[in-house]
């Protein structure tokens, strides 16, 4: 995965979807990162800020909790706490990426 609009510059250091309208849940929103985080080049190294969403697996209409996290170019999602991975153990799981439909996994 290409990390062009981190390389440009373009990857804000607060999430963006909240100043969009966003609504999180369960305390999710405002999270940030460093310029050092940003600065990280190779496998890791910042591609966009993507929300992960965990609902309720008996009713998916059903928003259980949410918040922004990191997508690095070797396409793991972690959270903003730097190398830490994002495990929840709560399914199904929606991913939504900007500019992309959403991905429904169900482990």
């Amino acid at each position: 995965m290409r990390d062009d609009l981190r390389a440009a510059g373009l990857v804000p250091l607060v999430e963006p979807y909240s100043a969009l309208g966003y609504g999180f849940t369960a305390g999710g929103g405002g999270e940030s990162i460093t310029a050092d985080r940003l600065a990280q080049t190779g496998a890791s190294a910042v591609v966009d800020w993507v929300v992960v969403e965990l609902r309720n697996k008996n009713n998916p209409a059903l928003m259980m909790a949410s918040r922004a996290a990191l997508l690095e170019r070797d396409g793991d999602v972690v959270g903003t706490d730097q190398f830490a991975r994002l495990n929840f153990n709560v399914a199904p799981t929606i991913i939504s990426l900007p500019s992309v439909i959403g991905i429904i996994w169900r482990p």
